[in-house]
């Protein structure tokens, strides 16, 4: 009894320099016949301190809680990291079950089913679709978030505001991590509703956020935030803005409303000062007109406000100061020619149609003769003609009347034409020749 006393309370000191002399110095044999032989005079309870027997039990009891402490310690690394993935995808509160996942063709009907509710204004439908989204278990976060967004949408589109705002403070509720658009959303509606305190608390959310990046923006957005700093006047944030997205603008691709908003901007703030005397302001517009020429050459039909402005624009890069531009607001004009609205598209003006179709019809009939009489100046005849060729052109495609050509253009183009084939005749062929070839580049792509 006193042996097993004494070996349970001495085991755990000396089991350490025991095993180095069995394991690390096989050759001492220290519990060995021999060793107890010499020792039996001195301490004869060594004789039956530890026998073979006993040595092997120790050396498997101690790897045996080696091996038990080392899974103890890789089940609780395990369950940290399993904890971090956990929380890095489910929000604390969310309750959403990675293993059952909402089919696709099931979050396509809600979609579906939403935007139908929000395009016929029914708030009852809009709501029993929320508390189907809010009751499911199958929708990442990401899933619930655009989900939510489309929400948001469908109650503006029937004009409900105040349900709107809720879906946000469900987001909030949820610890759910709001997108750019779930903002922007809001912001439009705010700025609509001629609430910009709102939306300028909107704004500075998204700061705090990190949302006001312009990688994270899609056409949309930049409309929306645009629109909004022209509401604050915030002249420097435009400029960033516009700066910021240049780069990005094949990836961005910004509608044609976008770059009309900031061409409407640019023509009427006094500050800007874009008038026939400031070259930074023309480079800027003429800058704009240059993607729009590139980047929409496929569209139809403008609207009735874009094609407005962007006349004034053509306008104002025809200026006499700065004739470089006028090739450019040739371009232009055929552009705006060639997809004028119709009279239809006029009718969604206050105004009477027939009156703003006369009025603008007048205009580009004063911007021709314009551009006719700045090639005639320069002495550049054959511009003059491709540009006639071009107008005929664009004017068999376009709802504007061939009235747009006055008397003045054509009395202009016709004396041109008369003195190029009176050159034509005196020249050598060679010469003819390179005159015809001019004119075929001039004409091109029309």
């Amino acid at each position: 009894m006193s042996q097993n006393v004494f070996r349970t309370s001495f085991r755990a000191s000396v089991h350490t320099r025991e095993l180095q002399n069995i394991f690390c110095k096989p050759k001492l044999a220290y519990f060995s016949s021999k060793k107890r032989a010499t020792t039996a005079n001195s301490s004869s309870w060594l004789k039956r301190f530890l026998t073979p027997a006993e040595e092997r039990d120790l050396y498997f009891d101690i790897t045996s809680s080696f091996r038990k402490k080392l899974v103890e310690q890789s089940e609780k690394s395990h369950q940290s990291y399993s904890n971090i993935i956990e929380h890095a995808l489910l929000a604390s509160n969310n309750k959403v079950a990675i293993q059952k996942i909402i089919p696709a063709h099931r979050l396509k009907d809600l979609q579906t089913e939403i935007d139908k509710a929000g395009k016929e204004k029914d708030i009852q439908k809009l709501q029993q679709l929320e508390e189907e989204l809010l009751s499911e278990s199958g929708l990442y976060n990401q899933q619930l978030i655009t989900m939510y967004n489309r929400l948001i949408r469908a109650y503006l589109w029937s004009g409900n505001l105040q349900y709107a705002e809720g879906i946000l403070t469900k987001i909030r509720n949820q610890d759910l991590l709001p997108t750019t658009r779930t903002f922007t959303y809001l912001i439009k509606a705010y700025l609509e509703a001629n609430q910009l305190s709102k939306a300028n608390n909107m704004a500075e959310t998204m700061q705090h956020l990190s949302l006001l990046n312009l990688k994270r923006y899609h056409s949309f957005d930049v409309e929306v935030m645009l629109r909004y700093y022209i509401a604050c006047g915030d002249k420097h944030a435009i400029d960033y803005l516009w700066r910021d997205m240049t780069p990005l603008i094949d990836m961005i691709n910004p509608t044609l409303k976008v770059l009309t908003i900031y061409i409407d901007y640019l023509l009427s703030t006094a500050t800007s000062g874009i008038d026939r005397t400031n070259e930074n302001g023309i480079d800027m517009v003429s800058q704009v007109a240059q993607i729009v020429l590139h980047k929409y050459q496929k569209t139809e039909t403008v609207s009735l406000e874009a094609f407005v402005t962007w006349l004034k624009a053509t306008k104002i890069l025809a200026s006499q100061q700065h004739t470089r531009y006028t090739q450019q607001a040739e371009e232009l004009l055929c552009y705006l020619i060639e997809r004028a609205p119709s009279i239809q598209d006029s009718m969604s003006i206050s105004k009477p149609a027939i009156s703003i179709d006369n009025n603008y019809q007048k205009m580009i009939t004063e911007l021709i003769n314009h551009i006719v009489q700045l090639y005639t100046t320069e002495n550049q005849a054959l511009k003059i003609l491709a540009f006639y060729y071009k107008l005929r052109k664009v004017m068999a495609r376009s709802v504007l009347p061939e009235e747009l050509l006055d008397s003045k253009a054509i009395q202009t183009v016709k004396s041109t034409l008369q003195r190029v084939e009176e050159k034509s005749k005196y020249d050598s062929d060679s010469n003819s020749r390179q005159i015809i070839t001019s004119l075929e580049g001039l004409i091109t792509d029309v």
